[in-house]
C-alpha cells in the first residue's frame, strides 16, 4: 500500500481535513500555464468585467471611447489612454481606477460598488501573468430583461388532461399543474360564477334577479351573454377605470404638502370611466392622454372636449402645494415618472441625473422626453399658497375660445372699473386661458416661499429679470387687472424674454393681429452702447417686425431698413401699439402717452418673413445695455 504516495497522502488528508480534499482532487494533478491562466480569467476576471464594467464599456454605451469586452480593447484604452499594461500592474489606469486612487477616474464610481480587496487583487495578478484571454472565451453579454425581447409565438406545452383546456393559454396553466402534481378544481356551479363574475367586474355582488336568470338561463351561451351584460354596465368602467386613475396617482386634491381641492378634476376621471365603458382601443387612450391638445386641433369638433380633457393625464403633474412655478422642473420630472411606470413599466426618474443601471435608458433617453413636456403648457388649479384657479384649458377650438375670452376680459373690466368707482375690492387675479400669452404670469410674483419675482414656464427668459409691482405700467390696457410686470436692471446686461404664441396666427385663422406694450425705460448710462428689442414672427425663420428701445427713441426695423418712428423720455411709461395685417403683410401703429402719441402709417413687413407668427421677444440688443 505506500507504494503509491498519492493514495496515502490522500487518505491522511481525508483523516486531518474532512471534505478539503474531495474539492482538490476534481482537478488534475498537473496543469499547464495557459489552463491556469484561464482559470483565473473565467472565474474571477470575466464576471468582474461583464458584470460590473460592460454595462458603461462595451455594450450600447462606451464610456471614455474604453471598451473591456477584448484584450485588443483594454490594451488600446480610452481617451485615457491604455487600460492595461501586461505584467506591470502597478502602470495599468485599470488598477488605479480599481483601487480608487486619486490620480485615476475610480471605477466603478458608486463607491458602495467599488470592487472587493480578493477582486483587485485578482485583477492585479491576472495583469501580472501578462493579462491572459482565453481564445475560446465566450462573447460578453449583459443579461437579457425577457421585458425588452422581441415578442414571439411560443408553441404551447403538451399536456395530458387536454379537454380541461378551452385557451391556448390554460394549456400553460395545465402544464405547470400538472408537473407540481396538481389537478384542476371542478367547475363552479352558477351561483359561484355569477358573484366571481359581477363582483370582478363591477365591484358589486349581483341582485337576487340577476342570480335567478343566471340559473334558468339552460343555454351554452348563458356565461358569455352574462360577461357582456356586466361590461355593458355602467359600474365597469368605474371598477376598473379606478385601477387606471389609481396608477396615473389622480386625486381631487392637489396633493403634495397641502390638500387644495382641484375643482375640475372630475373631468378626467370621468373621461377614464367613458373611455372604459366605450371599450375604447387602448392606443387611441394612451395617445389621447398624452397629445389630446394636438389630436383635438386635428379632428372633429365634437371630440374636440373629450380629448383636450384626456391630457388631464399630464395636467395632475402640477401638484405642489407650494411654489409650484419654481418647482416646475419637478412637474415635468412627476410628468416623466408617471408615463414611464403607467405605459412602459420602467422608473425613468433614474435616468433623471445619470444612465440606467439596469434598464435600456440614457439621460439623452431621458431629456429628450423632458425637452418635450417642457414645452407644454400645465394648467393652475390653485394650490394651498395661491387659492386662485388660474390659466385653465379651453374645451372649444381656439377659433370659439378667442372671442369668448375678449368679451369676458371686456366684462371683467366693465366690472372691475365699476366696482372702484364704488370703492369696493377687486380680485387680484382673474381666471385666464391657458392658451393665453399672460397665462399665469398674475400668479408669478414674488411671495413668502413662492417663485421670488422671475419668469417660470410657458415664459423663456435668460438674464437678470425679476416680476414686480413696480414694474406694472398705470395704463389699463387689455388686462385691466393687472398688476405686476417685468423689470430688467441697468447694468443688467444681456437678457431675453420670449414666449410661443398658440394657436400659432397665419392667414388661414388669423386676419390681423393687435399688439400692446407698456414700457418704461432708466435714463442711459454714458458708456451703454445697446438698446431694448421687440420682435415678433416666426421662431425658426424671421421676424415680420422689430423695434427698437432705447431711452430716447423707438425704431422700427423691418429686414434691413431701420426707420425713427418716436422721440420718447427717460424713465416715463411709453404705450406702443402695433395692427399687424396679415393679409397684405403691413404693420401700422403708435407709441407715445395719451394725448402725444407719435403715429406711422401702413408699412410693408419683412420679405424674409415666413408669413407665420408664432413667437415673440423683448430681449437685449448689446451685453453693455
Amino acid at each position: 500500500m505506500n507504494s503509491n504516495p498519492a493514495t496515502t497522502c490522500s487518505a491522511s488528508l481525508i483523516r486531518s481535513f474532512g471534505l478539503a480534499i474531495l474539492v482538490g482532487v476534481c482537478f488534475p494533478l498537473s496543469t499547464t500555464a495557459d489552463e491556469t491562466a484561464g482559470l483565473l480569467f473565467e472565474n474571477s476576471i470575466r464576471p468582474v468585467l461583464v458584470g460590473t464594467c460592460f454595462r458603461c464599456h462595451g455594450d450600447s454605451k462606451v464610456s471614455g471611447m474604453l471598451r473591456v469586452d477584448s484584450r485588443e480593447a483594454l490594451l488600446k484604452g480610452g481617451e485615457s489612454g491604455a487600460a492595461i499594461v501586461p505584467g506591470k500592474p502597478e502602470e495599468s489606469l485599470l488598477i488605479k481606477a480599481i483601487q480608487r486612487r486619486g490620480d485615476a477616474s475610480a471605477m466603478p464610481p458608486e463607491i458602495e460598488k467599488a470592487l472587493r480587496p480578493d477582486q483587485v487583487a485578482a485583477f492585479e495578478a491576472w495583469i501580472n501573468a501578462g493579462a491572459h484571454w482565453p481564445e475560446k472565451s465566450r462573447k460578453f453579454e449583459r443579461a437579457r430583461h425577457w421585458a425588452f425581447e422581441p415578442v414571439r409565438d411560443i408553441e404551447p406545452p403538451t399536456v395530458q388532461g387536454s379537454a380541461w383546456a378551452k385557451t391556448s393559454i390554460d394549456t400553460f396553466i395545465l402544464a405547470k399543474q400538472e408537473g407540481a402534481g396538481f389537478h384542476p378544481s371542478p367547475p363552479a356551479d352558477k351561483l359561484t360564477l355569477i358573484r366571481r363574475a359581477t363582483f370582478d367586474l363591477t365591484g358589486l355582488p349581483p341582485t337576487p334577479d340577476e342570480v335567478e336568470a343566471f340559473q334558468k338561463d339552460v343555454s351554452l351561451e348563458a356565461f358569455e351573454k352574462l360577461v357582456d351584460r356586466l361590461l355593458e354596465s355602467p359600474q365597469y368602467g368605474q371598477r376598473w377605470g379606478r385601477h387606471w386613475l389609481d396608477v396615473v396617482r389622480y386625486a381631487d386634491t392637489a396633493g403634495e404638502t397641502a390638500d387644495f381641492p382641484v375643482p375640475l378634476a372630475w373631468r378626467y376621471r370621468n373621461y377614464v370611466i367613458d373611455s372604459f365603458n366605450a371599450d375604447k382601443p387602448y392606443d387611441q387612450f394612451l395617445r389621447e392622454q398624452i397629445a389630446g391638445d394636438v389630436l383635438a386641433n386635428q379632428g372633429p369638433s365634437d371630440r374636440y372636449a373629450e380629448q383636450v380633457t384626456a391630457t388631464g393625464y399630464l395636467a395632475i403633474s402640477r401638484r405642489f402645494g407650494f411654489d409650484s412655478e419654481n418647482y416646475h422642473h419637478l412637474t415635468i420630472q412627476d410628468t416623466i415618472d408617471t408615463l414611464g411606470q403607467s405605459v412602459l413599466g420602467l422608473s425613468l426618474g433614474c435616468a433623471r441625473c445619470h444612465d440606467h443601471k439596469f434598464d435600456a435608458l440614457s439621460m439623452n433617453d431621458y431629456y429628450a422626453l423632458y425637452g418635450i413636456f417642457d414645452s407644454s403648457r400645465y394648467a393652475f388649479p390653485g394650490s394651498e399658497q395661491k387659492q386662485k384657479l388660474r390659466s385653465m384649458v379651453p374645451l372649444v377650438p381656439p377659433s370659439e375660445s378667442l372671442p369668448k375670452w375678449r368679451e369676458f376680459d371686456q366684462r371683467v373690466g366693465a366690472v372691475a372699473a365699476s366696482l372702484e368707482q364704488q370703492k369696493q375690492a377687486v380680485p387680484a387675479a382673474v381666471l385666464r386661458s391657458l392658451n393665453d400669452v399672460d397665462g399665469d404670469f398674475e400668479m408669478q410674483a414674488a411671495a413668502a416661499g413662492g417663485s421670488n419675482g422671475v419668469l417660470v414656464p410657458p415664459w423663456l427668459y435668460g438674464g437678470k429679470i425679476a416680476v414686480t409691482t413696480a414694474a406694472q405700467s398705470p395704463y389699463k390696457n387689455f388686462y385691466a387687472r393687472g398688476k405686476v410686470g417685468a423689470s430688467i436692471s441697468a447694468g443688467s446686461g444681456k437678457y431675453r424674454i420670449a414666449q410661443s404664441l398658440y394657436p400659432r396666427r397665419s392667414i388661414s385663422n388669423c386676419g390681423a393681429l393687435h399688439i400692446n406694450l407698456d414700457f418704461r425705460v432708466a435714463a442711459s448710462d454714458a458708456s451703454a452702447t445697446g438698446s431694448h428689442r421687440f420682435w415678433i414672427g416666426s421662431r425658426h425663420i424671421a421676424p415680420a417686425i422689430a423695434l427698437l428701445i432705447s431711452s430716447d427713441i423707438v425704431s422700427l426695423q423691418i429686414g434691413d431698413v431701420t426707420d425713427h418712428i418716436a422721440a420718447v423720455k427717460a424713465n416715463e411709461w411709453q404705450n406702443l401699439q402695433l395692427d399687424i395685417n396679415l393679409s397684405d403683410r403691413s404693420v401700422s401703429g403708435s407709441v407715445g402717452i395719451p394725448g402725444s402719441l407719435s403715429r406711422f402709417a401702413s408699412k410693408s413687413l419683412s420679405p424674409n418673413w415666413s408669413g407665420l407668427i408664432d413667437f415673440f421677444v423683448l430681449d437685449s440688443t448689446d451685453e453693455s445695455d
